[in-house]
């Protein structure tokens, strides 16, 4: 597989920079910013499979049969797409703070999911070209991941230490009379649905500079660190246009997303103050 090399796309685009008349860079502003990066996680996780026994008893006859449910994950992907949809940013002087929210795709035929994330940075400037190390801290969230159904119509389940009976009551909230009303469906099937929710740490190093004072493009590479990790199955019940969730599984770790990743990031500052020039 190929690499992508940005830090050549990047010294072109400061060298014209440079050949530009000089201009005083801005010390402290705001940035919105974008991104587009691959994470290479040694150990993403094998397709999770997962099989055990059930009952289901007919509400009518009363008849209990014992059933057998198996399901599978897609494949977790290495290496996989991950990017910043809308990251915030604050420079004051040589330290910068950021939020944002992202996607990743990482589990194959679930589409994107999706990350919020923290950091902070110290940045070292050298002329119009920007160093800054920093640490990013993220939530990852995967999933829902269907696993696949059981009949639910007419009859009451048991399984993984849970019920899910052929009635289910839920909520909702009347805009006009301000009261919460109980209704009660009949459920159709019962959903198994897997989540990941995947928390790290990512020391990483950004090279960028700023051009005509408003956008800064930059390139970064760092190493992910898996700090905790929380997995569940939710059993979720499906029937007359709603759903409910009558039990939720939780699960040792598996895989992680953990390892090196790189990306590229373009954005806009504003709100800023521009640093003195230098008396000769």
């Amino acid at each position: 597989m190929k690499h992508l090399n940005l830090f050549p796309v990047l010294l072109l685009l400061m060298q014209q920079a440079n050949a530009q008349s000089p201009a005083p860079q801005p010390t402290s502003y705001w940035m919105l910013s974008a991104g587009f990066g691959m994470l290479f996680p040694p150990n993403p996780g094998s397709p999770l499979t997962t099989s055990f026994q059930y009952t289901s008893t007919s509400v009518t006859s009363g008849a209990t049969t014992p059933q057998t449910f198996t399901g599978k994950t897609g494949a977790f992907l290495s290496p996989a797409v991950a990017g910043d949809m809308i990251d915030a940013t604050h420079v004051f002087n040589h330290n910068s703070i950021n939020l944002g929210i992202g996607y990743i795709a990482d589990i194959s035929g679930t589409g994107l999911n999706a990350y919020i994330k923290a950091g902070y940075g110290y940045i070292f400037r050298f002329g119009r070209l920007q160093v800054q190390p920093s640490v990013d801290f993220y939530t990852m969230m995967d999933g829902p991941v269907n696993l696949g159904t059981i009949d639910n119509s007419g009859v009451n389940l048991s399984l993984l230490g849970h019920s899910a009976h052929a009635q289910f009551y839920s909520t909702s909230f009347d805009s006009n009379t301000f009261l919460s009303e109980a209704y009660t469906y009949n459920a159709d099937n019962l959903e198994i649905d897997y989540y990941r929710i995947s928390f790290l740490a990512e020391p990483k190093l950004a090279l960028g500079t700023i051009l005509w004072r408003s956008m800064y493009i930059g390139v970064e590479g760092g190493w992910l660190l898996q700090i905790a990790q929380a997995g569940r199955f939710d059993l979720r019940q499906n029937g007359g246009g709603t759903s409910n969730v009558a039990g939720k599984v939780y699960l040792s770790d598996h895989g992680s997303l953990g390892g090196p990743g790189v990306g590229i990031k373009i954005g806009y500052c504003f709100g800023g103050s521009l640093s003195k020039k230098k008396k000769h």
